[in-house]
């Protein structure tokens, strides 16, 4: 494993961490809110790459029963 993808596994592992963690979502959400207030043309240029996905429904999890 190079240092790079060590590097790239440890990151995963403490963003799974944080994951679990209360209050994560809305710190998330608070920092975008920042960086959109403080680089909007950064945002956009991110926005633009990166689209929020869409919610799943919940028909889409249920068995057609088929």
């Amino acid at each position: 494993m190079t240092d790079f993808s060590a590097h790239l596994a440890r990151m995963l592992a403490h963003l799974q961490a944080l994951h679990k963690t209360p209050g994560w979502a809305e710190y998330v959400e608070a920092r975008v809110a920042d960086l959109a207030a403080r680089h909007p043309d950064l945002y956009a240029e991110l926005a633009e790459q990166f689209p929020k996905p869409r919610p799943r429904s919940s028909a889409a999890r249920r068995p057609t029963g088929r």
